[in-house]
């Protein structure tokens, strides 16, 4: 039962974030985020965007917070502020893709993995896995900063680029008649 409302908690945020970037809130955001002082010269209310998105990002946090406590029924400031939800909380969207919808979920989908394999293959050695989390970082930053979803957009663009030439190359409107 706490699968199917965690994925459904999931989905709901997912549709929120995406129903929030097409709407002119979410222009309302990116202008200030960007630039205030420009935002605010267009109309504007800084202050009501900041406050509207803390409030949706605290409602989305409330919710993500009373299911870990209905499931473990156990709250530790250990667990809920320790140096691996710190860790965790930077790592998912900078792997995944800062400032996009499913970047977040890739980053935390990878971040989970890449934690289990690093305990399977560090036999349980403390610290190892933020050693291989390091070493995740680096690679990201340095060959894809906008994260996997950046990536992936990249090279879908990449293929389409190289598949419109190779077609225009092969096709009969490029070659000259002599009639």
């Amino acid at each position: 039962m706490f699968y199917w409302l965690i994925l459904a908690l999931v989905a709901v945020t997912l549709v929120i974030t995406w129903l929030i970037e097409r709407s002119r809130f979410g222009a309302w955001l990116i202008a200030v985020r960007e630039n205030e002082d420009a935002a605010r010269a267009l109309g504007v209310n800084a202050l009501t965007i900041k406050l509207a998105a803390m409030v949706i990002s605290g409602a989305i946090t409330a919710a993500a917070g009373c299911f870990y406590v209905q499931y473990f029924l156990f709250v530790d400031s250990g667990i809920a502020y320790g140096t691996w939800i710190s860790v965790e909380a930077l790592l998912t969207p900078i792997i995944g893709g800062a400032g996009t919808i499913f970047g977040s979920l890739v980053g935390a989908l990878v971040v989970r993995a890449l934690g289990e394999a690093a305990l399977l293959v560090t036999g349980h050695a403390p610290g190892l896995d933020l050693v291989v989390f390091g070493l995740v970082l680096i690679v990201v930053v340095g060959f894809s900063p906008s994260g996997i979803i950046g990536l992936r957009k990249t090279l879908i663009a990449k293929f389409r680029r190289s598949g419109r030439a190779a077609q225009a190359t092969n096709s009969p409107e490029t070659e000259i008649r002599h009639d």
